[in-house]
């Protein structure tokens, strides 16, 4: 599930896979936007380990010198095994402020109960129920 103004998730059978090259670390995010799987990378810096936040660069590599410039994904609830809560929330020059909230989980299709439940958590920590999405997994997906 996901926010529904995320501006760069428009699409359906998403995913994102980490990784770790000679200690660094990347996500790659992809989605079907009608029947045409688009991809991202980014670079992660994880700046206060074991803290579970990570800065997130989606654009040119020059801007990880840049902070401020640089979203978060601060991890709200995980299990180490099947899902995180990741949740994202940045000021851009005291200006502009854009959040959002995704339920990552590794199984394709997770029970309809348990991502009401994860939903539900979220909610409790404020966020309206009206802003999140449950995206389109499994099944019909191309991954």
């Amino acid at each position: 599930a996901r926010d529904n103004e995320t501006p760069f998730q428009k699409g359906e059978c998403a995913t994102a896979v980490y990784s770790e090259e000679e200690s660094n670390y990347y996500v790659v995010n992809s989605e079907d936007r009608n029947g045409v799987r688009t991809k991202v990378k980014g670079t992660l810096q994880w700046p206060n380990p074991p803290k579970g936040s990570l800065l997130v660069n989606f654009g040119p590599k020059i801007l990880k010198y840049f902070n401020f410039l640089q979203g978060t994904y601060d991890i709200l609830a995980t299990d180490y095994i099947s899902y995180t809560i990741v949740h994202s929330c940045n000021r851009f020059f005291f200006i502009y402020y854009i959040e959002y909230v995704w339920i990552l989980t590794r199984e394709k299709t997770p029970s309809v109960e348990f991502v009401k439940s994860k939903i539900d958590y979220i909610v409790s920590l404020g966020y309206s129920r009206g802003s999140i999405r449950v995206s389109k997994q499994g099944g019909d997906c191309v991954y």
